[in-house]
């Protein structure tokens, strides 16, 4: 089953924020055929352009040429170093700068291969982008509708910051209001403050491991 299975949206349509990020690995060089410096909307489109290009080789490129094909993407449209300071909270800053660039690309690792392996066919669905972003103080808003070839439309809304002509995105909303960043936050904050740093790059590690491993194809 992938995340776009009408019993899928049928049955838990919160499952859908793995999905996001939040998930990548932290890269430096824009994707291919993605502008380094574009409007939010044009980024958010240009993303799903690609997710949609993957899906419909997804079976003849296998779950490690998913993860080849994404993450270049995904990392020209989040910004995962942002994004995994505030999952990690108000302890980021003790962590030493080594392990925060280690906790950065094991946070990305890991949400690419929850794309890899939930992205894998298409089957008739598509994604509606507003083209008019809304402001939200320094930041703006991305609307956009995941719509399923049966069943209803998902609001997806993207969070975006940065400089004019290089806004990514911070902070995904599913059904307009559930935040996937409060999501992280509140599992990966309470690792680091019970168990600490190592215990929470060794955590997600191992969750991307499984998810790849787990992957039929």
């Amino acid at each position: 089953m992938t995340c776009f299975d009408s019993t899928y949206f049928d049955s838990s349509r919160r499952r859908f924020l793995a999905l996001s990020v939040a998930s990548v690995a932290c890269f430096a060089l824009p994707g291919a055929g993605l502008a380094s410096a574009e409007d939010p909307t044009s980024r958010i489109q240009a993303f799903y352009d690609v997710l949609l290009d993957t899906m419909k080789q997804g079976q003849q490129l296998g779950v490690q040429g998913r993860l080849d094909k994404l993450m270049p993407a995904i990392a020209s449209t989040y910004d995962i170093p942002a994004m995994t300071r505030i999952a990690c909270g108000p302890d980021w800053n003790k962590i030493p700068a080594d392990k925060q660039q280690a906790l950065i690309d094991a946070f990305g690792r890991m949400s690419a291969a929850i794309y890899a392996d939930r992205f894998t066919k298409f089957s008739g669905q598509h994604f509606e982008v507003n083209p008019n972003p809304i402001p939200h103080n320094a930041d703006v808003v991305v609307t956009t509708k995941l719509v399923p070839n049966d069943g209803d439309p998902v609001a997806l809304n993207y969070l975006m910051r940065g400089p004019a002509g290089d806004m990514r995105v911070v902070d995904v909303f599913l059904d307009g209001s559930i935040s996937e960043l409060a999501t992280r936050r509140s599992e990966f904050s309470g690792v680091l403050k019970s168990d600490g740093a190592d215990a929470l790059l060794a955590k997600i590690k191992d969750r991307a491991d499984k998810i790849l491993k787990g992957s039929a194809s």
